[in-house]
């Protein structure tokens, strides 16, 4: 199960990394989904890291992207609902 979460948090930042700023269509806000098995406090430090890391890409929460974080608080039997509501926001 932790090979999965850390396999979905992966494509995740590759599918972020995919496209290029130029490619985006103006007033388009593409959305990604960080899902994690820890805590919000646990993963702080990874998720400041992931924000900072794409902003220097050029992509700036809330202007061009949506940054949506889910935390299983160490249980791991909400990762898959969590996945789910996360799948759902598309």
């Amino acid at each position: 199960m932790r090979r999965n979460v850390y396999g979905l948090t992966l494509c995740a930042m590759l599918l972020a990394l995919c496209g290029s700023v130029e490619a985006q269509q103006p007033g388009r806000i593409s959305r990604i989904g960080f899902l994690e098995r820890s805590t919000a406090s646990g993963s702080a430090v990874l998720l400041t890291a992931f924000r900072e890391e794409m902003s220097q890409l050029g992509w700036i929460e809330g202007k061009n992207i949506t940054i949506e974080v889910r935390f299983a608080d160490q249980k791991l039997e909400r990762l898959p609902d969590l996945a789910a509501e996360l799948a759902r926001l598309r």
